[in-house]
């Protein structure tokens, strides 16, 4: 019976009516609330409907509350409009931002073989501003995982999340990765029992056009790549160990630093933390570097004050900072390298109520003392600080099997608890308070020509397009 309710429910969506009624929902949600959102999904449903005209003024609109905005959540959309209005006008013929990805597509096609009944579940994809969008419904409770298939191989699987109407997935290929598609592919969605997904249109393909793409023998297709868990090409054997040299120099350069300026144990933490203590490297493939403090503070407001001071005494030291569209604090880049190159995380966990909490969203029972005072490991021939008991902070975070790798594990938000993502949401920098520390770093620099940069993503422009991808998340 549930199945037959979701596969009633699920064939409607995406439909033309689907989005009719969604437009008019939503245009009346973006009279009632100031937040730029729902301009943004209301353009976003004009522009399925073919009324690109009206997506363009929508978008524009959604642009002009987000200038006048002093909020985190709303500053976050600036990039996703910006594409948004930029593809509008590259299809109605007007001058607009270069963009390669104006250019791809994604047209529904049906395979050269389809299997009797009803499919796994289904699936859409869409180009947006950092990528290839990819997500999808199953039945709740009849797959764990499913598998993105390009021309017939598999390039990543990806675990679903059970919800309470049906199972879902998201997954994001990002511009990196759709440079090493080839120019023309099919793509399709599996569930781990072979059975194939369908469009929510019926098809059971998409026919991807990516002009920028691989003219001849895609990487992903003959197997020397691989796609990450956050759909960046895993990078070469040469590429990895010369970004983990980068991040051990900025490890052993900010882990003494912490400690004798701030008094601090910099620890490795989450990914890093995980396959250092199973089993005494990086996770296969991993391509980055998650570190975390203790704050003195003990509620989110406070610490996101005592982690400001902590970033402007790094950045007048010469480190560079950047942190994501959500106001996470922080990335840290080397001395007098800006934000180009390697960057480590930097994650403040602080003790609140009997509970230990961090960004992006570990909130756990535990105390200061299963953290600090870390003990010193040596990890690849580096002195690094870790937790002092590792193993109830991985539990917590990752469950009790966290000592069997899973391939699949994409750590998202869907799934997380609405209370935990909000009182950490406390902790994130608003865009006034980013402004300020940037305004006092900037009166520092006439003297001190040396400071380091200090990098909103979010307050960028996306347009023209930088250099580096992963500024784009």
């Amino acid at each position: 019976m549930k199945q037959a309710i979701f596969f009633s429910v699920f064939k409607f969506v995406d439909s033309r009516v689907f989005w009719i009624l969604s437009a008019l929902a939503l245009r009346l949600v973006s009279v009632a609330k100031r937040s730029p959102r729902w301009l943004v999904l209301s353009g976003y449903a004009k522009e399925r409907l073919g009324d690109l005209a009206a997506a363009r003024t929508l978008y524009e609109r959604a642009l002009t509350r987000i200038a006048v905005s002093n909020d985190t959540a709303s500053l976050r959309w600036t990039q996703a409009t910006q594409f948004f209005l930029e593809r509008c006008k590259h299809c109605l013929g007007e001058s607009c931002a270069a963009d390669p990805l104006f250019f791809c597509q994604a047209v529904p096609v049906q395979g050269e073989t389809e299997p009797a009944g009803k499919p796994a579940g289904f699936f859409k994809v869409d180009f947006v501003f950092s990528g290839l969008r990819i997500m999808g419904n199953l039945p709740r409770g009849t797959e764990e995982s499913v598998s993105i298939m390009l021309d017939g191989v598999k390039i990543r699987d990806i675990n679903v999340t059970e919800g309470i109407l049906s199972s879902a997935f998201t997954f994001k290929v990002t511009r990196s990765a759709l440079r090493l598609f080839p120019a023309t592919a099919t793509l399709t969605i599996r569930a781990a029992g072979g059975r194939p997904l369908r469009l929510f249109s019926g098809e059971s393909a998409f026919s991807l056009f990516v002009p920028h793409g691989v003219a001849g023998s895609s990487p992903f297709i003959d197997g020397t790549r691989r796609l990450d868990k956050k759909g960046v090409p895993v990078p070469t054997l040469e590429e990895l160990a010369a970004d983990r040299r980068e991040f051990f120099a900025i490890y052993a350069d900010a882990r003494r630093f912490f400690l004798e300026r701030f008094g601090k144990h910099l620890f490795l933490a989450y990914g890093t933390l995980l396959g250092f203590h199973r089993a005494g490297d990086f996770i296969p493939g991993d391509d980055d570097f998650d570190t975390g403090f203790m704050a003195e503070a003990t509620d989110p407001e406070t610490v996101k004050l005592e982690v400001t001071e902590m970033v402007e005494a790094l950045t007048v030291e010469g480190f560079s900072v950047s942190f994501n569209r959500r106001g996470r604090l922080f990335r840290l880049h080397a001395r007098g390298a800006g934000i180009a190159g390697c960057h480590i995380d930097v994650h403040s966990f602080w003790a609140q109520n009997d509970r230990i909490w961090a960004h992006n969203d570990f909130c756990a029972c535990g105390t200061r003392e299963q953290f600090v005072p870390a003990t010193e490991r040596d990890f690849k021939g580096f002195t690094a600080f870790v937790p002092a008991d590792p193993e109830a902070y991985l539990s917590a975070h990752y469950g009790p099997g966290w000592r069997v790798p899973d391939p699949g594990f994409i750590n998202t938000y869907e799934d997380k608890d609405p209370g935990v993502l909000a009182g950490l949401a406390k902790a994130l920098i608003a865009p006034v308070e980013y402004k300020a520390a940037y305004a006092r770093l900037e009166a520092l620099r006439k003297a001190n020509p040396a400071i380091g940069e200090f990098v909103s993503l979010a307050d960028r422009s996306l347009y023209p397009l930088p250099d580096k991808d992963d500024d784009l998340e």
